[in-house]
C-alpha cells in the first residue's frame, strides 16, 4: 500500500487508515535489523514514515534486557541517507512474558 501512495491510493485515506489499524501499533514488540528489540512508544504523523515509529529499546542484540532509551527509527545516517535501524518483525509480547504496559507505567514515572 504503502508503495502505491498517490497513484492507487489516497494518501489522506491511506494514513487514516494505518492510524486506525496501525502498521505498528503502539504497545506493539519488535525486532530491529540491528537484533534489538523494543516496543513502539509512538506512532509517526508523517505518511512517509508510517513504518518509522519511535521504540523504546528493551533488549540488546543478545537479547540481554537492558533499560535502553527510546529511539525515532525516522532517523538517517547522514552520509547514506538509509535509516539508521528499522524493523524486521514483530513478536508476541505473551509468547516472551513481556508485559509492554510495565514499560507506559515507567514512562510516567
Amino acid at each position: 500500500m504503502l508503495e502505491k501512495i498517490g497513484t492507487e491510493f489516497d494518501t489522506i485515506l491511506l494514513k487514516g487508515f494505518a492510524d486506525m489499524v496501525g502498521i505498528y501499533p503502539i504497545g506493539s514488540l519488535v525486532v530491529l535489523n540491528t537484533k534489538e528489540w523494543g516496543i513502539v512508544m509512538e506512532t509517526s504523523v508523517d505518511v512517509a514514515y508510517m513504518t518509522c515509529p519511535k521504540v523504546k529499546i528493551i533488549a540488546d542484540k543478545d537479547g540481554n534486557k537492558i533499560e535502553g532509551g527510546i529511539i525515532d527509527l525516522a532517523e538517517k545516517d547522514p552520509k547514506t541517507e538509509k535509516f539508521k535501524k528499522k524493523i524486521v518483525k514483530t513478536l508476541d509480547p505473551f509468547k516472551y512474558d513481556i508485559n509492554v504496559s510495565e514499560y507506559f507505567l515507567a514512562q510516567g514515572a
